[in-house]
């Protein structure tokens, strides 16, 4: 399959789907049959930054949330 064809799978910061500003991807394959299905982005530091902010700045609701009322991740 033309790299171009397949699915570029987006991060998912923030609880939302986000696309990577890193330009460096990976492949991701079917290991029945070894085709290549997907490709990933490869994060680069603004893309962890934007991840690590995101958390930081749910933190103090999440922690507020007893245990049982806590979205699962």
């Amino acid at each position: 399959m033309e790299r171009s064809t397949l699915e570029q799978v987006p991060l998912w910061i923030g609880g939302r789907k986000v696309a990577a500003t890193a330009t460096r991807r990976g492949d991701v394959t079917n290991p029945a049959t070894g085709a290549v299905i997907r490709h990933v982005p490869f994060a680069n530091a603004a893309d962890v930054e934007a991840a690590v902010r995101a958390a930081r700045d749910a933190l103090p609701e999440w922690r507020r949330s007893p245990p049982l009322r806590r979205p699962a991740c």
